[in-house]
C-alpha cells in the first residue's frame, strides 16, 4: 500500500521477541491502521532503552509528520517524580511531550517533570501501550488475543453494545470522597 510522504504517520515500537513471535499479527495491525487512518505506518524493533525510543519518536516527528506511536510488548517504562520531587509514577508523557527542557534527570534516576507538565501540557504526539499483564509466552498470547480482537472489531466481525458508564474524575470533583456515581447511559 503506497502512501504519499506528505501524510501523517504512526510509529509502532515492538520488542524483538514479541515481534518475532507475532510478526503476522503486527503487520496486520499496521495494515489496519493504514486502512483506517490513510497514513503511513512504520515498525521499529531496534531500540535499547526509553531514551532511544524517544529519540526515534523525535526523529520521525521532524521528518515523517509523526502523529503518534504504539508501544507493544516489553517496552521500557519511564518513571517521573511529581512536581514536589516525591513519589515516582509511570509516565508515558515522556514519549509524547518532546520538549527536552520538560524532562530533567533526578538523583534517583527518574525524571523530574518541570515547566507545568500535567493534563494542561501540550504533547506533540499521542501514544498508546499494549502491554501484557503476564510474562513470557503467556504475555505474548495476551497480546495476540488483543490484536486478533482489534482486527475483528475493525473488520466488523464483532460489535460492542453502545453502552457506557461514566464516573466523574476526582480531579474535577472538589472532594473525591463526596461523590455520587453517575448513571449508566444507554
Amino acid at each position: 500500500k503506497k502512501i504519499t510522504p506528505s501524510k501523517n504517520s504512526v510509529l509502532i515500537f515492538v520488542d524483538k521477541n514479541t515481534y518475532q513471535t507475532l510478526t503476522s499479527e503486527i503487520t496486520r495491525l499496521k495494515n489496519d491502521i493504514i486502512d483506517d487512518l490513510k497514513t503511513e505506518v512504520y515498525i521499529e524493533t531496534n531500540f535499547t532503552d526509553a531514551a532511544s525510543i524517544r529519540q526515534k519518536i523525535k526523529n520521525y516527528y521532524s521528518t515523517k509528520v509523526l502523529i503518534g506511536s504504539i508501544l507493544i510488548g516489553e517496552i521500557p517504562y519511564v518513571f517521573a517524580n511529581n512536581i514536589q520531587g516525591e513519589k515516582s509514577h509511570i509516565d508515558d508523557q515522556f514519549y509524547q511531550n518532546l520538549d527536552d527542557e520538560s524532562w530533567v534527570v533526578a538523583p534517583n534516576g527518574h525524571f523530574d517533570v518541570e515547566y507545568g507538565m500535567g493534563p494542561e501540557a501540550l504533547n506533540e504526539v499521542w501514544s498508546g501501550r499494549i502491554a501484557p499483564t503476564k510474562s513470557g509466552e503467556a504475555g505474548i498470547e495476551q497480546i495476540r488475543q488483543y490484536l486478533n480482537k482489534n482486527h475483528d472489531y475493525r473488520t466488523d466481525k464483532i460489535k460492542f453494545q453502545q453502552k457506557m458508564f461514566y464516573f466523574g474524575s476526582v480531579f474535577i470533583n472538589d472532594n473525591p470522597f463526596d461523590y455520587t456515581p453517575s448513571e449508566k447511559i444507554n
